[in-house]
């Protein structure tokens, strides 16, 4: 795997573009721990959200996976649940 570089700078329009309609395709699961909801997606289980209200969770959830899901647009790695090809772009 090519190693990679660290990311220094806001993701382009584009890139969160393309991430937050791929999170909509997640299937997310929430649940209730004490006072308030976590939840994560069973394609990115280390991904995580919470929020006072089921509504506010998945709303968490769906920035938090959108940003992993830049991320690996952004170093070239395809997305596990999507099995997408990378966003290529000139840098």
């Amino acid at each position: 795997m090519a190693e990679s570089k660290p990311i220094d700078r806001p993701f382009t329009d584009e890139i969160m573009s393309r991430a937050h309609k791929i999170a909509q395709l997640y299937t997310y699961s929430i649940w209730r721990d004490g006072g308030c909801w976590i939840g994560n997606t069973d394609e990115l289980p280390f991904v995580f959200g919470d929020g006072e209200t089921p509504h506010d969770c998945l709303s968490s959830m769906l920035e938090a996976t959108a940003i992993a899901v830049a991320t690996m647009l952004e170093q070239a790695r395809a997305d596990p649940a999507m099995n997408l090809p990378p966003l290529t772009y000139p840098r």
